[in-house]
């Protein structure tokens, strides 16, 4: 349905849309080597790639950061570490710069670029 729509839009505004950060596909699995004797086995696949934008600054913390670990309710001590859902805390202040910090910076550039333009 995404697809649909980003092709409508190009469409419209007759001009190919940027390629998004975000790309989410599925494919059909056909498996032959299931357990049952000889029946066929299929699964939708889904598959998300994220395109980081690459910084030409190095991130170096001053200091060891502390990422506290949030408890849900009702697993209370229980509750997983965060790198079972591929969140590596070593990882995080870096990826929160390359994402958050430089994305924020071209924003930045781009508007002062526009009122400088504009204001002459």
């Amino acid at each position: 349905m995404w697809n649909n729509h980003v092709r409508a839009l190009a469409a419209r505004l007759g001009k190919p849309l940027p390629q998004s950060a975000l790309q989410i596909t599925t494919a059909l699995d056909e498996n032959s080597e299931g357990s049952g004797g000889g029946s066929s086995e299929r699964k939708d696949k889904i598959t998300a790639v994220v395109n980081v934008p690459q910084s030409k600054y190095n991130y170096t913390a001053l200091e060891p950061p502390v990422i506290e670990t949030p408890q849900l309710r009702d697993m209370g001590e229980a509750t997983p570490p965060l790198e079972w859902i591929g969140l590596h805390r070593e990882r995080l202040p870096n990826v929160t710069h390359q994402i958050v910090i430089i994305s924020l910076l071209e924003l930045a550039r781009e508007v002062d670029d526009a009122y400088s333009r504009i204001l002459g």
